[in-house]
């Protein structure tokens, strides 16, 4: 069974389409111990879920996937992972740990001195301007970081690394 979405690959962020592949003789065990066909489980679960993705969101998938839809989407991919590249580097100047930004547009930076992500984001944008996400915003593991997105032009993404390169740490 394999899953993919087109939010981030693809630009369909919000808009709820992806699909599933399941292998026509895959077989799982039920609860009552029979084998079932997991094709069959998982389409009578969507029709009890959902009525699906609308049909005109169906018609820009696939123009998304062809040809060039494709190259469109790895062109534009390439532009956000090196938006990526480009605060990972500020990030390092700075000396600050980032993980992230290669296969991702997000960059997760650490903060400084142990400061909750929340601080940091009071920080950032009171004395820079710049807006942040803080890590806690996404769980426990989160905690004590904060998130960078590379979503976004590129004269943007400078300005935001000219005003973080002047952020006294």
């Amino acid at each position: 069974m394999e899953f993919g979405s087109f939010s981030k690959s693809h630009g369909f962020t919000g808009k709820r389409v992806a699909y599933t592949a399941v292998g026509e003789n895959v077989k799982i065990v039920g609860s009552d111990g029979r084998e079932y066909f997991l094709r069959d489980q998982w389409a009578s679960l969507l029709s009890r879920e959902t009525n699906g993705v609308a049909h005109e969101l169906q018609a820009q998938a696939l123009a998304a996937l062809s040809d060039p839809g494709l190259y469109t989407s790895r062109e534009q991919t390439d532009y956000y992972l090196e938006n990526a590249r480009l605060m990972k580097e500020m990030l390092h100047l700075l000396g600050l740990h980032s993980v992230g930004g290669t296969h991702s547009p997000y960059v997760w930076v650490q903060t400084p001195d142990g400061m909750s992500g929340w601080d940091f984001f009071d920080r950032l944008l009171n004395e820079c301007q710049l807006v942040c996400t803080p890590g806690e915003g996404f769980g426990t593991c989160g905690k004590g970081y904060f998130r960078l997105s590379a979503f976004a032009i590129r004269e943007k993404v400078d300005e935001a690394m000219e005003r973080l390169s002047h952020l006294e740490l």
